[in-house]
């Protein structure tokens, strides 16, 4: 900060992507009536388990559709497993490049922030996903809260179905929401 380098021109940099990997390319066509995540379940964050828990049990309790690709499926440590109740929605994991591809086709993507109470700090998928144009349902997250409006925060277990379209072609309310993410 500015104090620790004795200059007022320091300010902090918000994540970058990379506009040949997040693009909304592909992205106007029909959609899987559904959310998506990529990641593992980590255990040793509680809170943010917690979260999972939370928006996963909102999704499936709602009729939504919910995929997971686990990025730990090939292990065998039943500690780094998704619980039970979620096993139906989980598949392997997704290689980079093709997981970018796997993101445009879900209506919305799933995000869980582990530093919460930053101005600034989130997870990196936020921006890559808007990047894309995704519709994204997160955890909360202050910087999230304040610098992205059109990011539904899921911060108890609630009803869903209203999100979910019943359909898999992109209406004219969420093609306006998917142009104006970031």
């Amino acid at each position: 900060d500015q104090r620790d380098c004795g200059n007022q021109n320091v300010d902090y940099l918000e994540y970058g992507f990379n506009p040949a990997i997040n693009n909304p390319i592909g992205l106007y066509r029909n959609v899987i009536d559904g959310v998506f995540f990529f990641f593992f379940f980590p255990q040793s964050y509680a809170e943010r388990c917690q979260d999972m828990h939370t928006m996963f049990s909102s999704i499936q309790s709602s009729s939504g559709e919910l995929i997971i690709a686990d990025r730990n499926s090939h292990l065998t440590d039943d500690k780094l497993k998704f619980p039970a109740e979620f096993q139906d929605s989980v598949i392997p994991a997704i290689q980079h490049k093709l997981l970018q591809k796997v993101h445009k086709l879900f209506r919305y993507n799933a995000n869980f922030n582990s530093i919460k109470d930053s101005m600034t700090m989130c997870a990196m998928r936020v921006y890559e996903l808007q990047a894309q144009g995704a519709l994204i349902l997160s955890n909360y997250a202050l910087s999230v809260s304040n610098q992205f409006p059109n990011i539904k925060i899921i911060t108890q277990k609630e009803i869903l179905s209203p999100i979910f379209k019943n359909s898999e072609e992109i209406q004219f309310e969420e093609l306006r929401a998917r142009v104006n993410t970031l």
